[in-house]
């Protein structure tokens, strides 16, 4: 807006210059004069509105690269808990005794893992259970896929918005999850806030499948303080697969991220929040005193 006013002060601080020194000059000079001045009215609004739109881009590009970001940030996340959780579970290491006594070590006495609960298999339960639902929907669908010839690869990709289209009806639906949620985060552009979602077993919980960053909608966000430590809630929600079309992506790649359900199809979902009660990590099947939120 300052932009825009600066180009049309100077506009009309020019008309008016060159209407004082032309009161005497004949009709056809004041229509010349007019004239150029509309031509440099002109030039200056389209300088102005190229601008605005390298503007727009870089600030496209901005958001794109706050958005790299943030999945770099939570893929080193992720593996610095798995990292840490290694840590902690894993035996101190005792003195070796001499290299001729060292026993071979068998593969239960390697370095443990950290635990993970069995995926449960109906696809509303955790992502990771609908993240394998459809992958052997995949299966299924495509069980001798060969994409050895443009034909054969342009027939995949066509039936591949069928299936697409099939399992977001199919797998949507209703459930509840118990999670625990960390770094939360307020977002710069709104009220809603990011955070860290650990879907966990009922009575143990235990993780199921990795964890995931998503958005608090603001309706819910007064629940949370930033900067708290992990707490558990139990959340209602509607949840539903978004598998991704990436052409170019026809293998997993050394990093599956994100994963790669089969060629050219990536795992997405949606997921909106409905309702949130807050639980007792000593006792999860207990609620704390706070009223869920409709």
């Amino acid at each position: 807006m300052t932009l825009h006013r600066c180009l049309w002060l100077a506009a009309t601080l020019t008309l008016l210059a060159s209407l004082a020194h032309a009161q005497d000059a004949s009709p056809a000079e004041l229509r010349r004069e007019i004239e150029a001045l509309r031509a440099q009215i002109d030039l200056l609004t389209e300088e102005r509105e190229e601008i605005l739109a390298n503007s727009r881009r870089l600030q496209d590009e901005t958001n794109h690269l706050r958005d790299a970001l943030a999945i770099s940030q939570a893929l080193v996340t992720s593996l610095t808990e798995q990292l840490n959780e290694a840590r902690r579970t894993a035996r101190p290491v005792e003195e070796s005794p001499p290299p001729a006594q060292t026993p071979a070590q068998s593969p239960d006495q390697s370095t443990p893992q950290p635990p993970q609960a069995q995926t449960p298999i109906q696809p509303l339960s955790s992502p990771e259970s609908m993240r394998l639902a459809l992958e052997r929907s995949h299966r299924e669908t495509f069980p001798a896929l060969d994409l050895s010839s443009q034909a054969a690869t342009l027939e995949y990709r066509r039936k591949l918005d069928q299936w697409i289209t099939s399992v977001k009806r199919s797998m949507r639906g209703q459930t509840r999850w118990r999670i625990i949620v960390s770094d939360v985060a307020p977002k710069p552009t709104d009220r809603t806030l990011s955070a860290r979602i650990q879907v966990v077993q009922s009575d143990s919980l235990i993780p199921i499948g990795p964890s995931f960053i998503t958005t608090i909608p603001s309706r819910l966000a007064t629940r949370f303080t930033p900067g708290n430590p992990s707490e558990l809630w139990e959340l209602t929600l509607a949840v539903a697969p978004d598998p991704i079309i990436n052409e170019r992506r026809l293998e997993p790649g050394p990093f599956n991220h994100p994963e790669w359900i089969g060629p050219m199809i990536e795992f997405g979902f949606t997921m909106d929040w409905i309702g949130l009660r807050k639980l007792n990590p000593q006792n999860p099947s207990a609620p704390t005193p706070e009223e869920p939120t409709p």
